[in-house]
């Protein structure tokens, strides 16, 4: 078992101030990045998943609207379908929203970087907010619409 020798630094306020006092700093700058790694692809699945389940409750609500119009029978509370397909394309532009500011935001940091700006950080946690906040409405759009049509299937079967 290895020992671990020096202080317990691990948790600077900046990622920058990192110093070890023995030799484990290789693995954990190699241990740092694989969880880098690990957190952006658990991001583009997220927003992949989030895509598809929207495009599929959407495609669920419009079918079930289709199978409404198409039959003459009096269904209670037809609006949740029509209000959970609203919410499914509500999610999927502001996913795909997100999409593009992340990448104008990319674009900027990338600049910011190329001008060595000093207040990047902040302007980066700025500039995610935005993000944040569209992926919140893309998500909650997501449960209410599935809660709406679940709803709606449950009260007219």
């Amino acid at each position: 078992m290895k020992s671990f020798i020096g202080k317990n630094d691990y948790y600077p306020e900046n990622l920058g101030s990192i110093s070890y006092s023995d030799n484990s700093n290789e693995d954990w700058q190699n241990y740092r990045k694989s969880i880098i790694e690990s957190r952006t692809k658990s991001q583009d699945d997220f927003e992949k998943y989030l895509n598809i389940f929207s495009s599929g409750g959407l495609l669920i609500g419009l079918t079930i609207l289709g199978k409404l119009v198409e039959t003459a029978n009096d269904y209670e509370f037809e609006y949740f379908v029509t209000t959970g397909s609203l919410l499914f394309v509500v999610s999927i532009l502001s996913n795909v929203f997100s999409h593009y500011k992340a990448i104008a935001n990319d674009d900027k940091t990338i600049s910011e970087i190329d001008i060595k700006d000093v207040g990047i950080l902040n302007k980066i946690d700025k500039r995610n907010i935005t993000i944040n906040r569209l992926n919140i409405v893309s998500l909650t759009a997501i449960l209410l619409g599935t809660s709406l049509l679940i709803f709606f299937l449950i009260l007219n079967i």
